[in-house]
């Protein structure tokens, strides 16, 4: 499907007219927090038809839009921020709504006052501190003592370096633990295999023999197997 094609163009123009009644209901409704994101896009900018996804980086981004008539725009209108900071910058704006427990993302403070920037990082570094201590991680919190204590000396700037430095130190390996086990699940699926094959080899004698005692009792033959991939 072409980019520039006219069902292209109407879906597009649908969804101006549909998102203009969406916001002059939250208009009217500022209980309410409208928030509109997306999925990144296809592999090049300049590409006029769809294909997979590409990947999500130089220009190829997903966006996120917060909208309230009682908010203020976001200061930095172009800032870039991890996908595990939707939810902490997202809590910012939710009336007695804690950053969740096990965010592992930095807050985008949607403030240019330094006392309120502050605040909403320190509760974000606040937050931070207790699941790496759950989590039983080797992380130094001696960045963040020293937050609170310029706090305490109202030397302010130093104390919005130090609890920004304390969150970025934390941020990373936290977000390592949450990466994908790529390497483990190779490893496992090779181990599985193997000891798969050599079962296959000494009970049957090969595929062949593997395939005749499935035709002969399929569910005595199969239960082995399914125990083994369950089990992993």
């Amino acid at each position: 499907m072409n980019k520039n094609s006219p069902f292209t163009l109407h879906e597009i123009a649908q969804f101006r007219r549909d998102f203009q009644v969406v916001k002059e209901w939250i208009d009217h409704n500022p209980d309410y927090l409208l928030v509109l994101m997306s999925d990144h896009g296809g592999p090049y900018p300049h590409q006029l038809t769809y294909s997979t996804h590409g990947p999500a980086t130089g220009g190829n981004e997903a966006f996120l839009t917060v909208y309230n008539p009682t908010i203020k725009a976001h200061p930095v209108q172009s800032s870039w921020i991890d996908t595990v900071d939707v939810a902490p910058t997202l809590a910012q704006y939710l009336y007695g709504v804690n950053i969740p427990a096990e965010s592992i993302g930095k807050v985008s403070p949607a403030t240019t006052n330094k006392e309120e920037t502050y605040r909403i990082l320190k509760r974000n570094a606040l937050q931070l501190k207790m699941l790496s201590v759950a989590m039983e991680l080797d992380i130094s919190h001696s960045l963040l003592d020293e937050a609170v204590q310029a706090e305490q000396q109202h030397t302010l700037d130093s104390a919005l370096h130090y609890v920004s430095d304390y969150i970025d130190m934390v941020k990373s390996p936290l977000k390592s633990l949450k990466t994908f086990p790529a390497f483990v699940i190779l490893v496992l699926l090779i181990v599985i295999g193997s000891f798969q094959y050599m079962m296959v080899r000494e009970i049957y004698g090969g595929r062949q023999g593997l395939a005749e005692s499935l035709r002969s009792d399929f569910l005595l033959t199969a239960l082995p197997f399914l125990f083994l991939y369950g089990y992993a």
